[in-house]
């Protein structure tokens, strides 16, 4: 379970820098943060 949730926050970190990247919405790379520190809060209750 624990490497399916890694492989999740590695590919919402690896979105969130590509979108990044496209859009240079500073808006959006924000979301994209919020989504990631999620991600890895919950890995670490995990």
């Amino acid at each position: 379970m624990l490497h399916k949730s890694l492989l999740l926050a590695i590919l919402v970190v690896v979105g969130s820098f590509t979108a990044c990247a496209s859009h240079q919405d500073d808006g959006y790379y924000d979301r994209a943060n919020k989504a990631s520190e999620k991600a890895l809060k919950k890995l670490d209750r995990e």
